[in-house]
């Protein structure tokens, strides 16, 4: 995958591979929050996003959650990660966001929408 052309191919399909049906069941968050709720009781559900894992308060809050000690995470650890490349097209990037909109609105809704725009800047496009 690390070829050059594999990062072109990459970046050329982000708009199609992103609206995937495999992409959708995990970031619908309009979806799959509401689906939650109605099976587990809101004391057993911790809301945490990518963006926020890598900072020690929000580790702290998922060891208070599950109820263990507070662990000292090794944040400065690198594992499996990948080189920056070019950011995909920025119609693609409109697109996604626009596919996605009920998700970004609901999450802005729910969690406040400066923290959204703050994780997920591409909120921005919905504007």
């Amino acid at each position: 995958f690390g070829t050059p052309e594999a990062y072109e191919r990459a970046r050329q399909n982000f708009g199609k591979s992103a609206k995937a049906d495999w992409q959708e069941k995990r970031t619908k968050y309009d979806v799959i929050l509401p689906k939650l709720e109605r099976v587990f009781p809101a004391e057993d559900i911790h809301y945490g996003f990518y963006e926020t894992l890598f900072d020690q308060s929000h580790v702290d809050a998922i060891c208070d959650f599950l109820g263990i000690r507070r662990q000292d995470a090794n944040l400065n650890a690198k594992s499996n990660a990948s080189p920056k490349t070019d950011n995909p097209d920025p119609q693609a990037l409109r697109g996604v966001a626009e596919h996605y909109r009920g998700a970004y609105e609901y999450c802005a809704d729910r969690f406040g929408d400066a923290f959204i725009r703050k994780i997920w800047p591409y909120a921005a496009l919905l504007d």
